[in-house]
């Protein structure tokens, strides 16, 4: 775990942070969009239901298969750096840095456009995988890489290994890379980075983990910008005092399309054990699946704000078309029917408590939301 004292680096001032958590635009990605920004078709977008196919050609593709996967063996494992990307008038823009992963260790940064691999044009997949037999069976890559990239008005170079792992591991290797601790005056705050969630035993004992590793802090900033995965009440129960407040899961024009999705048995029995103390959530328009659920839950407890931006709006389910050893394309399905509560959230999203831009086009040299969220967490706590 790191340690570290932040001071008076916090230059986000009072004056600006208040006219910025004004603003309630709604910032997610239609599904048209999506389909654009992760190379894939949109098949169809109607009132009660979306439809997109998409084709093994970018790391979305193998993110949602790997959490999609009905065995550990059947993800798909290739070589990346880890990163996460948009594709912004043809180029490839770093949206996300995993935690501990050769991109972050390198030092690429968010808003970083990767013009080249080796000299040839950079493709997400193709670059660290040019000797693939076909795009479900990738082999380890060993070779050091160098990787040109335009930041704002420079251009850089990197030389750079890539890891050979399906996405699944790897965001929740960079979630436990994640895990810090810092000083703002007398209080100390946690953060970690919540890149992917799954209802599986090791997942939940992780989850657990952090949190332990955590306990003694004074509030904790819980990142889920640019996640996936999945949530069931073993997640909250870390949270919250009683399972009374956890949200139902219905389909109001087919209830009984839910019988395969979680819902919950509300207890009024306390826990002994869960974190009490303030938390501030951090979300943006790739915030999708289960993680939304996860934020649309922690914003029951008084003491949790989040900040950012408004989520995917993406609860729909992933199908896999054609045979499940091979890299066949996957169908999306949502469902505007769909409410937790009676919250609707397909197309939509979950709104933050305070909104706050993050230029994907220009480079910043600090994080405006996170700096945010150490504000907000300060003045809850």
């Amino acid at each position: 775990m790191r340690l570290l004292t932040i001071g008076i680096w916090l230059s986000l001032t009072l004056a600006s942070f208040s006219q910025a958590q004004d603003r309630s635009q709604n910032n997610s990605l239609t599904i048209t969009e999506l389909a654009v920004e992760n190379n894939y078709e949109a098949v169809n977008n109607d009132e009660a239901e979306i439809l997109a196919e998409f084709a093994a050609d970018s790391l979305y593709y193998y993110l949602v298969q790997a959490f999609n996967a009905a065995t550990a063996t059947q993800r798909i494992s290739l070589n990346h750096i880890g990163v996460q990307l948009e594709q912004i008038d043809g180029a490839y823009i770093v949206s996300s840095v995993l935690d501990g992963y050769p991109a972050h260790l390198a030092g690429i940064q968010r808003a970083d456009k990767i013009i080249s691999v080796d000299g040839l044009p950079y493709h997400p997949i193709d670059s660290f995988n040019r000797n693939a037999k076909d795009k479900a069976n990738f082999t380890p890559n060993t070779e050091t890489h160098n990787l040109t990239l335009r930041r704002g008005e420079r251009e850089l170079s990197f030389e750079i290994l890539s890891v050979y792992e399906n996405l699944y591991d790897s965001f929740r290797s960079a979630s436990l890379n994640s895990v810090m601790e810092f000083g703002v005056g007398n209080k100390v705050i946690g953060y970690v980075h919540f890149w992917g969630l799954s209802r599986s035993s090791n997942d939940i004992i992780y989850f657990e983990e952090v949190l332990a590793e955590l306990a003694n802090t004074d509030g904790i900033i819980v990142d889920i910008r640019d996640s996936f995965g999945h949530i069931g009440t073993e997640h909250f129960d870390q949270i919250f005092p009683s399972q009374r407040s956890y949200y139902q899961l219905s389909d109001i024009s087919n209830p009984s399309a839910l019988e395969n999705l979680s819902t919950y048995n509300p207890s009024t029995i306390s826990r002994h054990r869960y974190y009490g103390q303030p938390l501030a959530v951090l979300q943006n328009r790739n915030t999708q699946a289960g993680m939304e659920l996860f934020s649309y839950q922690l914003s029951k407890l008084q003491r949790v704000e989040s900040i950012g931006e408004t989520t995917a709006g993406r609860l729909g389910k992933f199908s896999q078309v054609g045979p499940g050893d091979a890299a066949s394309n996957i169908l999306y399905t949502g469902n505007t029917e769909l409410r937790a509560d009676e919250t609707a959230i397909e197309s939509i999203g979950i709104a933050p408590d305070h909104f706050i831009d993050y230029s994907l086009t220009t480079p910043v040299s600090e994080d405006p939301q996170y700096a945010a969220a150490v504000q907000v967490l300060m003045s809850i706590m």
